[in-house]
């Protein structure tokens, strides 16, 4: 796969497209009702614009990382990602906003890979997520379809990034208000949490040399960006899903920050990475 073909799909457009569709729980028993409709006005504040900013800006797109995966020569592995049977299993709000976050990345790997059979079904069970959590209007299905299958066709890019932008601008639209902004925080947490587990499950006992370089520094790449998605969890960890993730993530934050200045990641740091965000990636998707 030409690696041209995924670099304009960057994770503003991951996150609109398939993350960030959710609704928030003010607490773990206390049911908030949200009301399913396009949002025009921009209610949230500049910290919280800042802080997705960060997150946008910073941490790279699971297309670009199976874009490195392929590149390494390593082939689709589908028994890596999280099987789209499982999406029933996932009772509550926070479980759903998880389960968008962990969907979300796996299609953008298998879109990556052009498996465009499983990236439908993928996109099917975003959709149904998005229905049981009241925000299906932030979900344009047909379009996000079109361009699914227009990626598989040669020349598409400036068609694919106009379709992208417009479901994207409706998708933000959907988010700015606080009660739907605070959730982001879940949905990127996860997204990121299985975008470095599927470069490390893919990358498996590969040592680094030419050919695996540029997936080694990506997965750096994302171990760094971890701090921003930090900083928003500790911004709202008041919400106790937000508090459950963040205890969770404790081994992996620490882990996170001593590869910090080490970007020559060894094949060593790989297994201890695996190691370390498997156990995390589990308890989110049971």
């Amino acid at each position: 796969m030409k690696k041209g073909r995924i670099k304009f799909l960057t994770i503003p457009v991951l996150c609109g497209l398939c993350s960030l569709i959710f609704v928030v729980t003010s607490c773990k028993h206390k049911r908030v009702e949200v009301i399913d409709e396009e949002v025009t006005k921009d209610t949230i504040s500049e910290g919280v614009k800042n802080s997705l900013e960060s997150i946008s800006v910073n941490i790279p797109s699971p297309l670009e990382v199976t874009g490195e995966i392929s590149g390494a020569g390593i082939s689709f592995n589908k028994n890596i990602i999280n099987p789209t049977s499982k999406a029933s299993s996932y009772s509550t709000s926070g479980q759903k906003a998880l389960a968008l976050g962990i969907y979300g990345s796996d299609l953008g790997y298998v879109t990556g890979f052009k498996q465009m059979q499983d990236a439908l079904g993928y996109i099917g069970t975003v959709k149904k997520l998005a229905e049981e959590t009241g925000v299906s209007s932030a979900y344009d299905e047909p379009a996000i379809k079109r361009i699914v299958e227009n990626m598989s066709k040669p020349d598409s890019a400036a068609k694919t990034n106009a379709l992208i932008k417009e479901v994207y601008g409706k998708a933000e639209r959907n988010l700015r208000s606080h009660q739907r902004i605070e959730i982001a925080g879940l949905v990127v947490a996860s997204g990121w949490v299985e975008g470095l587990y599927v470069a490390v499950q893919a990358l498996g006992d590969v040592q680094r040399d030419a050919k695996t370089e540029k997936l080694y520094t990506r997965i750096w790449n994302q171990v760094f960006s971890y701090q921003y998605v930090a900083q928003f969890l500790n911004e709202n960890q008041k919400n106790a899903d937000f508090a459950k993730l963040i205890e969770e993530l404790k081994d992996v934050e620490k882990l996170c920050k001593g590869l910090e200045n080490r970007p020559k990641l060894s094949n060593a740091d790989i297994q201890t990475i695996k190691e370390k965000i498997t156990v995390v990636r589990n308890k989110i998707t049971g």
